[in-house]
């Protein structure tokens, strides 16, 4: 079984920016899709996943865990590539890249190197994933002020109705959080945006806590640290992972964090990796109103507490 390495953790929280620095690094092969979204899990990998944030069960049928295990140590046994390749022909798409990626994938299996994957929608199933493949995890922490700005600027609303509908809250771990979840899921998309990234902050990071204290082994980085000390965070997580750290990784590294990059970006836009990456860790303070940022102090304090200090708001 090859080595994976998995980064995940809270959404909106640079792991894009993350995963595009570890892929520099010629000791690994990048899957660049994410598994578990569901705009591309059918067709880069040919599997199906019901609803975002899917949770993996402790009764899932034996063939779905066998795929889920094939796409993450990439291996690429015939009827994986044939069922892959069915299920984007099925989808009558005549991407040429489509077809391509699913080549590059077979191809990059041939080989020893340790498979590395990124996906923040899979968190609620990275302890899953770690039991089943016995996987590197990276978990991405970010400022809960941060973080909520992000998810305001993009107009993203979280749907609670995705972790009550596969019985989430039955964890112990979340449990608090149920009936705030149900309040927050009569609301339609656009309304109560705010409360519902509160919300959701809370959720993750509270079993991110929880996760440190049972996996010690896992590596549990915070956005802003990266912001303030790209260079030198990047190495040290390059030195944890024992994966070549290069010329090549510096240069990204310097050109996507550099003064001469925005700090912001429009509204709209996704992902631009590029960013004034200091200047970024403060960027909520300049458009988060002081009603808005009392409302997500007072409503993660519990919880971020653990990970912040007051001096950081």
């Amino acid at each position: 079984m090859k080595p994976v390495i998995f980064l995940t953790g809270s959404v909106r929280s640079g792991s894009t920016w993350v995963s595009n620095i570890i892929a520099t690094s010629p000791s690994l092969n990048y899957i660049s899709a994410e598994p578990f979204n569901t705009l591309v899990s059918q067709n880069h990998f040919g599997i199906e996943f019901p609803n975002l944030f899917y949770i993996i069960k402790n009764n899932e049928d034996a063939q779905f865990i066998h795929s889920i295990r094939n796409v993450f140590n990439q291996r690429w046994e015939i009827q994986d590539f044939n069922r892959r390749l069915y299920a984007l022909i099925k989808t009558k798409s005549t991407d040429p890249k489509l077809y391509a990626r699913i080549f590059k994938y077979w191809a990059l299996s041939l080989n020893n190197k340790p498979s590395f994957l990124k996906d923040p929608i899979a968190f609620f199933s990275c302890e899953q994933i770690y039991k089943l493949i016995s996987s590197q995890n990276i978990i991405l922490i970010r400022h809960p002020a941060a973080f909520c700005n992000s998810m305001l600027r993009n107009s993203w609303s979280f749907d609670p109705n995705l972790l009550i509908k596969q019985n989430f809250f039955t964890n112990l771990v979340v449990a608090v959080y149920q009936d705030r979840a149900k309040y927050l899921s009569k609301f339609p998309k656009n309304e109560k945006i705010l409360e519902k990234s509160i919300l959701l902050w809370n959720i993750v990071h509270t079993m991110i806590l929880d996760f440190q204290t049972k996996y010690p082994d896992w590596i549990f980085l915070k956005h802003e640290d990266l912001c303030i000390n790209p260079c030198i965070q990047f190495q040290l997580l390059f030195e944890k992972l024992n994966i070549e750290y290069t010329l090549i990784t510096e240069k990204k590294i310097l050109a996507s964090s550099n003064s001469s990059n925005p700090t912001d970006i429009p509204s709209g836009v996704i992902h631009n990796i590029n960013r004034d990456s200091k200047k970024l860790v403060d960027l909520w303070k300049n458009k988060l109103s002081s009603q808005q940022v009392e409302l997500i102090y007072r409503e993660t304090q519990q919880v971020s507490h653990h990970l912040y200090s007051n001096d950081q708001w």
